[in-house]
């Protein structure tokens, strides 16, 4: 790429570091790619751990290339209101003394409200819709029009349905995947994994279904245990075939799909996330999901409309319905006993990731911002 080479970008986000979450990973592979694409970076956020530098976040997240991490609090914060009001706060100090033009891309809703309320351009990008205080500041901002200082980046087409905004103020951007991160294994464990959340929704329950009716085939979990309810916990411990991890880091998530066979993504009808009573179903792009298919193993996922424009049945994947556990099973089944025709899904899997880099992702997100 040849994009101006001078140009700064600040990168907006309310978590602190060290952080194993999807959106920890989206934000620094985003501020990476723009970096690769020879932008001056500073990422902007409440707190990063003391001694935890550069190089090592670098190792932990599998980043090419160099940015600025700027932290604002002397420790961990939580993410209410006053807080973020703070951080915001202490956001437009910084940025009002930068004269020079620049960029500011917030993943940070309240932030980005507060700073076009004083005068700054900015582009939000929006993952779920909004509830409660956050929900009723955006509709007062619409109302008085501070919507001409922002454009938005959907992850998911639907969310506009949420939102109401113009076509020309948002570009829809899905997820993406660094397929460099990714080292294909030919022999792979006859193994079911599954990365990510277990919160209600995710489908863990659907897995413990699955894994009584498999007690020869290993299930193999990666999350943050503390999301799971004392009752799930207790039924995945009593599955011998079971074996329950706590996050790890990224780099390490990236050695362990490629060797397993089987990649599972059970997704109820309702989805949930960290905040309460929020059903993301119709509007998710799971990060995971475009791990998955770099990894080149086989990915078997509920059906979602959501995500039908990227997972192909018999092309890409295997698609089930969520609550037929039977039909998994069968899948599972079909799966390990490696018909000729999983090469060619594996194949195709890859070459679909290939279209979702985080490099091409910049490029858009540059020509959309070129046009505004």
């Amino acid at each position: 790429m040849s994009y101006n080479k001078n140009k700064k970008i600040f990168y907006i986000s309310d978590f602190s570091l060290p952080n194993m979450s999807a959106y920890t990973i989206h934000v620094l592979k985003m501020c990476d790619a723009f970096s690769e694409s020879y932008y001056d970076v500073s990422l902007l956020l409440p707190h990063i751990r003391k001694g935890y530098k550069l190089k090592k976040i670098q190792t932990d997240y599998l980043l090419k290339s160099s940015f600025k991490i700027l932290g604002f609090f002397e420790s961990k914060i939580k993410r209410g209101l006053p807080a973020l009001l703070l951080f915001s706060y202490k956001l437009f100090i910084l940025l009002k003394k930068y004269k020079k033009p620049h960029l500011i891309i917030s993943r940070s809703i309240i932030p980005a409200l507060f700073l076009s309320i004083f005068g700054k351009k900015l582009v939000l990008e929006i993952h779920t819709e909004m509830k409660g205080v956050t929900k009723f500041l955006f509709s007062i901002l619409r109302y008085f029009h501070f919507f001409n200082r922002i454009k938005f980046i959907l992850i998911n087409k639907n969310l506009n349905k949420k939102l109401k905004l113009r076509n020309r103020d948002f570009i829809v951007l899905d997820d993406c995947v660094d397929c460099r991160d990714f080292k294909h294994n030919k022999k792979k464990m006859n193994s079911c994994v599954y990365t990510g959340s277990f919160v209600k929704g995710k489908g863990i329950e659907t897995i413990i279904s699955i894994a009584s009716k498999l007690p020869e085939v290993n299930f193999i979990l990666y999350g943050n245990i503390k999301t799971l309810s004392e009752n799930l916990y207790k039924n995945i411990v009593k599955q011998k075939n079971i074996i329950l991890n706590d996050f790890i880091p990224y780099n390490r998530i990236t050695k362990i799909l490629p060797k397993n066979k089987i990649l599972l993504m059970p997704y109820e009808k309702k989805v949930g996330v960290l905040i309460n009573n929020l059903d993301v179903s119709d509007y998710i792009s799971p990060l995971k999901l475009f791990d998955y298919l770099a990894s080149g193993s086989i990915i078997i996922a509920s059906r979602k409309k959501a995500y039908s424009h990227i997972l192909k049945h018999n092309f890409n994947c295997f698609l089930t319905q969520s609550n037929n556990i039977q039909e998994w099973v069968k899948t599972v089944e079909k799966v390990l006993s490696i018909p000729p025709y999983t090469q060619r899904i594996q194949k195709n899997s890859i070459q679909t990731a290939l279209k979702y880099s985080w490099l091409k992702r910049v490029e858009k997100i540059i020509k959309f911002k070129k046009r505004i």
